[in-house]
């Protein structure tokens, strides 16, 4: 729990990288990987792969989640708050975009 939040911290850190492209995504993920978490992880060794996968873990079922949640008002889930904060807002402007370059 502790990791994934630390996790999400350094992401959010960092978002802007990831947009401007000025630094490889995996150059992004090697630096998160290399934080603060290694105070956490009591000698395992986590990789840039390890964080990009649970980082693209969470993206999928945030997605599922809010995709329920449209339609009934359930599931709530670990993280979702963290995620919502994260990507609500992403996800959203790129809903916009697709509804004015379709018309739809």
């Amino acid at each position: 729990h502790e990791v994934i939040l630390l996790l999400l911290e350094e992401y959010n850190l960092r978002q802007n990288d990831f947009v401007t492209g000025k630094i490889f995504k995996k150059k992004i993920w090697s630096l998160i990987a290399e934080m603060d978490i290694k105070e956490i992880k009591h000698g395992y060794k986590i990789t840039e792969i390890q964080c990009l996968s649970k980082f693209s873990e969470l993206k999928r079922t945030y997605k599922a989640v809010k995709d329920h949640n449209n339609k009934s008002g359930n599931g709530i889930r670990s993280y979702f708050s963290h995620m919502d904060i994260l990507l609500g807002l992403k996800l959203f402007m790129s809903s916009m975009s697709t509804v004015l370059s379709t018309g739809k």
